[in-house]
């Protein structure tokens, strides 16, 4: 993780905290990312805003 941009050892330390080193429970990046809310996603149109469901928590 040293090799990502922005990213230092307590950075590091903390995602692997957070996250585990067990990334098979992830099916893809793409839910990773959605898991630790940093996807992007639109919820508005023209100004009224989209009710969202909560995410199902991840069990590891």
């Amino acid at each position: 993780m040293d090799g990502i941009p922005g990213v230092n050892k307590a950075a590091a330390a903390t995602f692997i905290a957070e996250m585990g080193i067990d990334m098979s429970v992830f099916k893809s990046a793409k839910h990773l990312a959605s898991w630790a809310g940093v996807s992007p996603g639109n919820y508005e149109s023209a100004g009224k805003k989209k009710r969202v469901k909560p995410h199902k928590e991840i069990k590891l």
